[in-house]
């Protein structure tokens, strides 16, 4: 969702519909799109009677492929005499292992009172890699995930948008439901 405007909902009760929305991480998922409502100045509601606005979230796709090659010694379970098994250690020469991350969301938002059309965003898809390489003695890692690149600083505000702010001297608007 980075990059999408979502300012439209800035002052709104909002209630989060995701009976439409499968996948493994739901909760995960689900949760990152609250905050990202709330981080526009939505006011996220628990019941649908009490927002103004009803977002319906789809998924697409929430997928993870991932592949693995050796050229050396596999770990192997080794049986030992009174002591169970032991796994003997893996010896690689060559050994890449490869993750690409796909996710495919959308949103659709309509009126709670009269049922009518507010807005639609999506489908919006973003994909992901993490690749890690070994050469004997040598390791190295190729991602575009901020989150595991060693050079990148820690991203605070993603999309460099501004909490909203509540309380004194803050705009008109409906109260946060507790």
């Amino acid at each position: 969702m980075k990059g999408i405007d979502l300012t439209w909902l800035r002052g709104r009760r909002v209630f989060i519909d995701d009976k439409y929305f499968e996948s493994y991480d739901k909760g995960f998922a689900v949760s990152l799109i609250r905050e990202r409502l709330s981080r526009y100045g939505a006011f996220i509601t628990a019941t649908n009677d009490k927002a103004d606005v009803i977002v319906e979230i789809r998924s697409g796709s929430l997928a993870m492929n991932t592949s693995q090659f050796l050229v050396g010694l596999p770990s192997l379970p080794i049986p030992l005499p009174f002591a169970g098994m032991v796994q003997s250690p893996e010896v690689a020469v060559y050994k890449s292992e490869k993750g690409l991350g796909v996710a495919k969301f959308a949103l659709f938002a309509y009126a709670r009172q009269s049922g009518g059309y507010v807005n639609a965003i999506g489908p919006d898809s973003g994909k992901s890699y993490f690749n890690q390489y070994k050469l004997i003695f040598f390791n190295w890692q190729r991602t575009d995930i901020p989150e595991l690149q060693k050079s990148s600083p820690p991203q605070i505000q993603p999309d460099n948008i501004a909490p909203v702010t509540y309380g004194p001297g803050a705009p008109p608007g409906p109260t946060a439901e507790k």
